[in-house]
């Protein structure tokens, strides 16, 4: 177990962990990486957790993107600083660190600030915080900071592909129905349209 976790983590780290029996190893950066998928790319792995933000990241992560965060992500992002999960099929954002070019650093998360300023979709409702995406189509994943609920956007459009009520609830159906779709050895499948959760609105 990598650590304790709250709000939809424990899914991710229970699923990530089937995967260390394929190899696993921390970056320099801190970022936890399990189960390599040479098929993918030579240096590829099938997910990347970073280590959780502490109070003061957490609160220069309020000061970049300017405005307070859902509860329910901050407390994620204090057990792991956003993910690449299913070798990047699915992405959690957090708080990118300046880092020098290498390797590893295709493990941070991508930077949460950049998703919510400069390249937040216009027409996107200001009540909508973007914490992920889907790297197939790439639609964004946002929570409503007035109700939790949890919405799946296409990027181009702004139109509203799925709706879960919480976080949790995505990320732990979510993660199962994606881990459902991958073998032991971390591949899919099902054709890669088939990694997207299916429209519901």
């Amino acid at each position: 177990m990598i650590g304790e976790s709250t709000n939809g983590a424990q899914t991710i780290l229970q699923t990530v962990a089937r995967f260390s029996s394929l190899g696993s190893r921390v970056t320099q950066q801190g970022v936890r990486l399990f189960g390599p998928v040479p098929d993918v790319a030579p240096h590829a792995w099938c997910h990347a957790i970073p280590r959780g933000l502490n109070d003061s990241e957490i609160e220069e992560l309020i000061q970049a993107v300017g405005t307070v965060l859902p509860q329910e992500y901050a407390e994620l992002l204090r057990v792991m600083n956003g993910a690449h999960l299913f070798a990047g099929a699915l992405a959690l954002y957090g708080l990118r660190p300046v880092s020098s070019r290498s390797v590893d650093t295709a493990f941070l998360p991508f930077d949460i600030v950049i998703a919510n300023t400069r390249e937040k979709p216009p027409g996107f409702p200001g009540s909508l915080f973007i914490f992920g995406g889907y790297r197939v189509d790439g639609s964004l994943l946002a929570i409503d900071k007035h109700d939790g609920r949890v919405t799946r956007m296409d990027r181009d459009r702004g139109a509203r592909l799925n709706l879960w009520p919480s976080l949790t609830d995505f990320l732990t159906r979510e993660m199962r129905r994606l881990d459902g779709l991958h073998d032991a050895a971390g591949r899919p499948t099902t054709m890669r349209q088939s990694l997207l959760p299916a429209t519901t609105h």
